[in-house]
């Protein structure tokens, strides 16, 4: 079932899931906009609404369109405040407002995706992955983790590196991204 279908028969379980998705990235551009939480959940509200009103196909886009009329109906609002009398929506590099957003998602669950594997790794991959990135010295890695050299220290590097990139490739959620 997807979410349109949801909605329309009041799926509680799936319309949770709509807001843990989709509510921080309206409370994203409402806040960077000149709104408050409280106005982003209406805001949201209303989109859902205007949803499940207008729409009968369930073969539409839903992140799109709910991102599309959530941030018209913020900049209805400002206009009819009259908050600014020209709206601009914060932007980077010029891409549009869905393409930042569907991009910050997709880091979000790519970091996601690392971090509960690197959480799969070995106690030793872990705590050497962790050194590492914290930049300290080869030396003091193989004093604090017992090992006897620095070429054990780049053997094991690569070794961890290498299983941590088999369980990101074979993890369900990093194929459907």
């Amino acid at each position: 079932m997807n979410f349109i279908e949801a909605l329309q028969k009041g799926d509680s379980k799936k319309i949770n899931e709509i807001y843990n998705s989709y509510f921080p990235i309206v409370r994203s551009i409402v806040l960077k906009n000149n709104g408050s939480v409280s106005e982003a959940r209406d805001i949201f509200q209303e989109a859902l609404i205007a949803i499940l009103v207008n729409y009968k196909d369930v073969n539409i886009d839903f992140k799109n369109l709910l991102l599309r009329i959530s941030k018209n109906k913020w900049i209805d609002q400002l206009r009819s405040r009259k908050i600014k009398s020209e709206i601009d929506i914060v932007v980077e590099n010029d891409q549009s407002i869905e393409d930042t957003l569907i991009q910050k998602e997709k880091e979000d669950q790519q970091f996601t995706i690392l971090e509960n594997n690197l959480n799969k790794l070995s106690e030793l991959c872990q705590q050497l992955l962790q050194l590492i990135k914290k930049g300290t010295p080869v030396e003091a890695i193989v004093e604090t983790l017992n090992m006897t050299n620095a070429n054990t220290i780049y053997r094991r590097k690569f070794a961890c590196m290498k299983k941590w990139k088999e369980l990101v490739a074979n993890d369900p959620q990093y194929k459907m991204i």
